[in-house]
C-alpha cells in the first residue's frame, strides 16, 4: 500500500502566474517529503481554461508581441531554466501530459498553434525538454528531431 501523503494545490495556476520561484519551491518541499500534489485540472476562464502544464506553456519565455492586456500570462515572463526546473519538478507528482483543455488541445499542441495573443519566443530549452517528455527521449535527440522538422515544414507551418 501506498503510504504517500497527497495535498490539492487549487490556486496553483494562480502561484504559477504571480510567483513562479515561489510555485517552484513549493514542488521541490512537497518532493522532498513525499507528499504529491493533486493539481486541480477544472476549467477556468482566468487562465485560458488550461491544466497546469498548460498553464505553463502559456507562461515560459517571453511574449512574442508584449501586451499590457488582462489576460493570463500578459505581465509574466518565467525565463526559459526556471521553466525547464518547474517543469521536471511537475513530472515527479505525476502530471497528465496529455490533458485535454476546454478547446481540446494538450499542451504541445497549443504550443505548436502559437496564438498571435499568447505567443512566446525565448523558451526553446523549455521547448525541447516538453518534446522530449512526450516523445520519451533524450533532450539532445528532441534537439535534432526539432531541427529536421524545421528543416522540411513549409512556410505557413510554423514550428
Amino acid at each position: 500500500m501506498n503510504n504517500r501523503r497527497h495535498v490539492h494545490f487549487r490556486d496553483a495556476p494562480e502561484v504559477l502566474e504571480s510567483d513562479p520561484i515561489k510555485f517552484l519551491i513549493y514542488l521541490e518541499l512537497c518532493t522532498e517529503h513525499d507528499v504529491k500534489i493533486n493539481f486541480d485540472n477544472t476549467p477556468r476562464y482566468h487562465n485560458w481554461w488550461k491544466c497546469i502544464l498548460g498553464c505553463l506553456v502559456v507562461l515560459v519565455g517571453e511574449l512574442v508581441v508584449p501586451s499590457n492586456g488582462p489576460f493570463y500570462g500578459a505581465q509574466t515572463r518565467i525565463p526559459d531554466d526556471l521553466g525547464v526546473r518547474i517543469l521536471e519538478a511537475l513530472l515527479k507528482h505525476d502530471i497528465e501530459l496529455n490533458f485535454r483543455d476546454y478547446y481540446g488541445e494538450t499542451p504541445l499542441e497549443c504550443l505548436k498553434r502559437r496564438y498571435a495573443l499568447i505567443d512566446r519566443h525565448k523558451n526553446d530549452r523549455f521547448i525541447l525538454r516538453l518534446v522530449a517528455e512526450y516523445l520519451s527521449v533524450s533532450v539532445a535527440r528532441a534537439a535534432m528531431l526539432r531541427a529536421i522538422l524545421r528543416l522540411y515544414s513549409t512556410p505557413d507551418d510554423p514550428q
